[in-house]
């Protein structure tokens, strides 16, 4: 089951956001097959989503935005290397965590790296939201900055879906 943050109720501060996420989520859950990392997974809170995959590991970096001490993370990176071999995971699903990237063009190289060829790649990714995990809170993407450093690291956008409007944008 998902923690009440990530699938709130009306009366939770970011319910108009986060529920569109889950939504979102569980929209495109499907098409992810087989081995799966969770990448910058932080406490997992979406992992009981995906019972159909074979595998899933969630992968996260030591940063100073927040502890890591309640989280369930299998294994940590160095912030540049992703410590498994080529073509490793039929999926990957990382969400709310580009912002959060200081290099997010090599780290899309190496996931690149370590997804199969066919593989998919589910991100989401805030464009409005307050600075948070401070200090490592360091962009905001438009969905054209996200599709282009996408294409420029060797996927192929397949599908893209902006949740939210301007209400949502306002309230937060």
């Amino acid at each position: 089951m998902v923690r009440l943050n990530y699938n709130p109720n009306r009366r939770h501060p970011y319910f108009l956001l986060r529920k569109e996420l889950y939504k979102a989520i569980v929209k495109y859950k499907h098409y992810m097959p087989g081995k799966m990392m969770d990448f910058g997974c932080g406490s997992s809170p979406y992992k009981s989503l995906f019972t159909h995959v074979d595998f899933y590991v969630g992968v996260d970096y030591h940063s100073e935005g927040h502890s890591h001490e309640i989280e369930e993370i299998d294994v940590y990176y160095d912030g540049k290397v992703l410590p498994f071999p080529d073509n490793h995971f039929d999926s990957i699903f990382s969400t709310e965590v580009f912002e959060h990237v200081f290099n997010l063009p090599e780290i899309l190289i190496e996931l690149n790296r370590v997804l199969k060829p066919e593989g998919k790649l589910l991100f989401t990714c805030p464009f409005v939201w307050v600075e948070h995990e401070i200090p490592v809170d360091y962009a905001r993407y438009t969905r054209f900055a996200l599709k282009n450093l996408i294409e420029k690291t060797g996927f192929r956008m397949v599908v893209e879906d902006k949740t939210g409007n301007y209400i949502t944008a306002m309230v937060n």
